[in-house]
């Protein structure tokens, strides 16, 4: 029952991060229109660098200390190539083959253990 469990808990798992890639995706092209759309009106330098990072212009806390913008700037960049590299579609088309087949091959090697078992049992309690 906790590998059935597991399977299932593997399933949610995928269907989250499949879910939060298409919304991220979504999010981004939205992103590219607005920014195409400000650069069209002319507006100010400060609201295209708020746009491109996704923040608002306020000042930092003092509670943050002093984080360097070329970090910010790197773990930015790192996340935003990891999230176009991923391919939600085909995510989700490998965990329908390999989903199936896992709980094939648990099942395949389960039963033949369990039922061995408890055929060695049985043949104990009849006297052989």
């Amino acid at each position: 029952m906790t590998t059935c469990l597991g399977f299932v808990f593997a399933a949610l798992i995928e269907y989250a991060i499949v879910n939060y890639l298409l919304t991220e995706k979504k999010r981004r092209k939205e992103k590219e229109a607005r920014k195409a759309a400000l650069e069209k009106a002319g507006n100010s330098n400060l609201e295209m660098e708020v746009l491109n990072h996704n923040m608002e212009p306020t000042a930092k806390s003092s509670e943050m200390g002093d984080r360097d913008d070329d970090e910010e700037s790197r773990v930015y960049y790192i996340t935003t190539r990891l999230v176009e590299s991923l391919n939600p579609r085909s995510i989700d088309r490998f965990s329908r083959v390999l989903f199936p087949m896992a709980f094939l091959v648990f099942n395949m090697i389960y039963w033949p253990m369990c039922f061995a078992g408890y055929s060695d049992d049985l043949l104990s309690r009849i006297g052989r």
